[in-house]
């Protein structure tokens, strides 16, 4: 009995940390990516090619969404909680995903130009239902 009211209690609460999560924005995703690769948020900003400050608002702005910390700040930089690990994974799988896609269009070769279809009199259209 003592099982099902703890299991009920773990649901809900689990519903409700879940509840005020709003959709992460790719961007911010793609950001969090690059700084856990790049192991600070210096190295992340060169690599991307912004400011350290819009780094740290992009990780603000996604934890804010998410409603989690993903980072712990220390003296020695930026340490990945668990949640942090668990979007940081999720984050990368978008990332590779992302990389695919570019490369299978990249490589595609579309047909362009016009097609034409011919059809016998015996399957064309006559109007008549009967």
């Amino acid at each position: 009995m003592w099982g099902k009211a703890a299991n009920l209690e773990t649901t809900v609460s689990k519903k409700k940390s879940t509840e005020n999560m709003r959709e992460p924005d790719w961007d911010d995703m793609r950001v969090l990516r690059e700084v856990v690769r790049a192991g600070s948020l210096r190295k992340a900003s060169d690599s991307l090619n912004l400011k350290v400050s819009t780094i740290s608002k992009r990780i603000d702005s996604l934890e804010g969404r998410l409603g989690k910390k993903l980072f712990q700040r220390t003296a020695h930089g930026l340490v990945l909680t668990m949640s942090g690990r668990h979007v940081a994974t999720g984050a990368d799988s978008m990332g590779l995903a992302m990389d695919e896609t570019k490369t299978r269009l990249s490589t595609s070769r579309d047909v362009d130009g016009e097609v034409r279809l011919l059809m016998s009199a015996c399957c064309t259209p006559t109007g008549d239902d009967e």
